[in-house]
């Protein structure tokens, strides 16, 4: 049985302190600020403005109040020589991960997208505007990697994925680019069982009122995943022969009830009732594993799941036949 996963969504606002300033003050700096110094900069001298706008003060720890891109909740680069998290180190403390996310066709970075890394506990990342994320204080073993479906301000819509990531003991692992499926749209789920086609040419047997919709309405959008994106296939004895990425606005979740049926493409020269097996992401183990077996059938020759079985979660889908 899967997971419920949680989307938390951190929204930080810069607080801007407007005013006229009068020169009233004790000092000799002109400037009508209050402070007992002679900098002409107008501030208290405390720490407590926020001159390059990233949300930390001087007081609040950032070491460098002229660049955006430094302060305590940075990501720490490994090797460039700057101390982005303030921390008196120029690399990440202790073990690491650190990757890049980019879009479908591995080519563009995405920014402000929210990452999740797991081991004892969770920490989250939003990626920086190279699409950088890093974790840093890491312990030595496997840890998930995961990034929830979610809806971006400007309507892409993008999918979740899930990946284990083996960390050493020290230093650090640098990920292969992560490729993020975006998806145009979605079609609505309706009561009751119905067979939709949710994109590029992968159909679902749904019923809306058997799923647990975590976030949103019952809508469901699909897109195939080219090789570029799903490098982390790798199901061991067996040939691929398509991915999907899945968008059910965040995560849902088949608890009991009836399992989704899942219809597919023929490929690879299957014939009428050839095997394949069905495989889902789960974000549970950060990988795939095994959901359905699937058979081809019908006139027009589509691999359909067995009666009785399917999905139990709607992320990523893989199929394919032994090698």
């Amino acid at each position: 049985m899967s997971r419920q996963l949680i989307l938390a969504l951190v929204l930080a606002l810069p607080l801007v302190l407007w005013g006229c300033p009068t020169d009233d003050d004790d000092d000799d700096d002109a400037t009508g600020d209050d402070d007992t110094g002679d900098d002409d900069t107008g501030d208290d001298d405390t720490g407590g403005t926020d001159d390059d706008g990233d949300g930390w003060t001087v007081e609040d720890g950032d070491c460098d109040d002229d660049n955006a891109d430094i302060h305590p909740d940075a990501n720490e680069l490994p090797d460039d020589g700057i101390d982005s998290d303030c921390d008196g180190e120029e690399n990440p403390a202790d073990s690491y991960l650190t990757g890049v996310l980019k879009d479908v066709t591995c080519s563009e970075p995405l920014q402000g997208v929210r990452v999740t890394f797991c081991q004892v506990a969770c920490t989250f990342r939003d990626t920086d505007a190279d699409g950088r994320f890093v974790f840093a204080g890491l312990e030595e073993g496997d840890g998930l990697f995961d990034v929830v479906g979610h809806v971006n301000p400007d309507g892409t819509l993008y999918t979740g994925l899930a990946y284990t990531f083996p960390i050493p003991a020290t230093g650090g692992l640098e990920a292969p680019d992560v490729c993020l499926p975006e998806i145009d749209s979605t079609v609505p789920v309706e009561s009751g069982s119905n067979e939709i086609a949710v994109g590029d040419d992968l159909m679902l047997t749904v019923d809306a009122d058997e799923i647990e919709w975590l976030l949103g309405t019952p809508e469901i959008g699909a897109v195939e995943v080219p090789d570029t994106a799903w490098q982390y296939v790798d199901i061991e004895g067996v040939d691929v022969l398509g991915v999907w990425a899945l968008y059910a606005f965040a995560n849902s979740l088949v608890e009991e009830g009836t399992p989704i049926g899942v219809n597919l493409p023929v490929r690879g020269g299957m014939d009428t009732g050839d095997t394949a097996t069905v495989y889902v992401m789960s974000h549970d183990v950060g990988g795939f594993i095994e959901a359905a077996s699937a058979t081809a059938t019908g006139g027009d020759l589509r691999v359909v799941t067995d009666p009785g079985e399917g999905l139990h979660e709607l992320t990523w889908i893989a199929y394919g036949v032994p090698q």
